[in-house]
């Protein structure tokens, strides 16, 4: 009895810090609110998808949407719903206004290193292929109203 309340305990453990980014539906929504509030340009075209795979005692996994905006010019956004029950915010968005593409070798399987990036052509590499910089941070709060849509108010945090 002990072994399975043990496991279950430890598959429960498992599933919560490995929940760490936001569904497909919470990150349009976020993302159409920065675009009303003007944070964002409203043309943001989606040019790729990183995901941070950390394989400690547990898997850990970021992803960051990587946008290029109506200059040419790359942002990154990272939605992130792993927010403490103490906070009173929903979830949390990390904007990287300064993007540059770096040049990164490809490795087949990574699993040699703790930490590696996955990206939406399903290459992986062991770090980065862009370089985030100049964030600014927003706590999400979601008003889910009785027969309409879900909405989504932004708040500048001081970091």
């Amino acid at each position: 009895m002990k072994k399975i309340i043990l496991k279950l305990i430890l598959l429960l453990g498992f599933v919560y810090l490995t929940g760490c980014d936001s569904n497909s539906d919470a990150v349009a929504g976020i993302l159409s609110a920065l675009k009303h509030d003007e944070i964002v340009d409203n043309n943001l075209v989606l040019i790729d998808k990183v995901t941070k795979t950390t394989t400690t005692l547990f898997i850990t996994k970021t992803t960051y949407y990587i946008y290029k905006n109506e200059a040419s010019e790359l942002i990154a956004i990272h939605y992130n719903t792993n927010v403490s029950d103490k906070n009173d915010y929903d979830y949390s968005v990390t904007i990287y206004n300064n993007v540059s593409s770096c040049d990164v070798e490809y490795v087949d399987d990574p699993t040699n290193s703790e930490t590696y990036y996955t990206y939406q052509n399903g290459k992986k590499s062991e770090s980065n292929k862009y370089e985030l910089s100049d964030e600014k941070t927003y706590n999400v709060y979601e008003e889910k109203p009785l027969f309409s849509k879900t909405k989504y108010e932004l708040e500048e945090t001081n970091n």
